[in-house]
């Protein structure tokens, strides 16, 4: 890119305040989706009422301190890869050509998850990878929120209600 003399400037990367509001809102939805999907496949029932003598919400703390500093940091890198290439350079493309290069990120998205199963592949590569392009181009525009909360989607998997259950070891 920079032998291209791609201009980095066109990327919208921006440490705001409400980065502290999307992350764990754009986390919430796709957590949640992630658990209707789970429980709808018959994966697992996370709205199983016998659940919810567990939920603590203390344990998203417990949960993200019990992560390894590699665990971390891998998804803080991968987070951050996947989103610069699918959000940001994919959609830095002329107006007349962005609906090829949205459906090329979705195609090149669905073949990285593809390891996870059809269904998680069409999930995260079609359905997420589609909300993520909405919402960036549409609501949040800026790429930071997407970079952390792929992260701990990384970190953690698409299930919100995961993290809140104290699960019995």
């Amino acid at each position: 890119l920079v032998i291209r003399h791609y201009d980095f400037k066109q990327l919208k990367v921006r440490f705001h305040w409400s980065v502290f509001i999307w992350v764990p809102v754009l986390f919430t939805i796709v957590g949640l989706f992630g658990d209707v999907v789970t429980t709808l496949s018959g994966e697992y029932n996370y709205f199983d009422p016998a659940l919810v003598p567990f939920v603590n919400p203390q344990e998203i703390i417990n949960k993200l301190l019990a992560l390894s500093p590699m665990a971390s940091a891998y998804g803080l890198l991968n987070g951050f890869y996947e989103e610069f290439f699918f959000l940001g350079l994919m959609t830095s493309v002329k107006e007349e050509h962005q609906w090829k290069a949205l459906a090329f990120s979705t195609l090149v998205r669905f073949s990285f998850h593809s390891y996870q199963g059809m269904l998680w592949a069409i999930v995260i590569g079609v359905v997420y990878g589609l909300f993520y392009y909405f919402m960036y181009k549409k609501v949040v525009k800026n790429l930071l929120p997407f970079f952390l909360m792929h992260a701990l989607a990384d970190m953690f998997g698409s299930s919100f209600i995961y993290l809140l259950i104290a699960w019995a070891y």
